[in-house]
């Protein structure tokens, strides 16, 4: 079976035992994700308006992970100022574990 999720306003295509990265979530040991967008079972497709009614993806959190460090630079030309900053990203590790359609 595979479906298509919302998280946090992104969309993810998951089947069962998937792990995929999402944006930081609360420290919880698993999670219910209810926005199901599509499911696809062999020809059979759901699509639902804009979510599927009744339908439901259980997760387990395997942990939290940080993404590579993105620099951005300012600086102003003939004037002095140069400034650099960093910034990582805090991602949440989730494993499919249950779909329900």
């Amino acid at each position: 079976m595979f479906v298509i999720i919302q998280v946090s306003g992104k969309q993810y295509p998951v089947e069962k035992d998937d792990i995929i990265e999402v944006p930081y979530l609360s420290k919880k040991k698993s999670v219910v994700i209810k926005e199901v967008l599509l499911a696809a079972k062999g020809n059979k497709i759901d699509i639902g308006q804009p979510h599927l009614k009744g339908a439901s993806v259980a997760c387990e959190v395997m942990g939290d992970k940080l993404s590579p460090k993105i620099y951005a630079f300012k600086f102003k030309r003939r004037k002095g100022y140069k400034k650099k900053i960093g910034h990582r990203q805090k991602y949440t590790l989730l494993k499919i574990k249950e779909i329900k359609v």
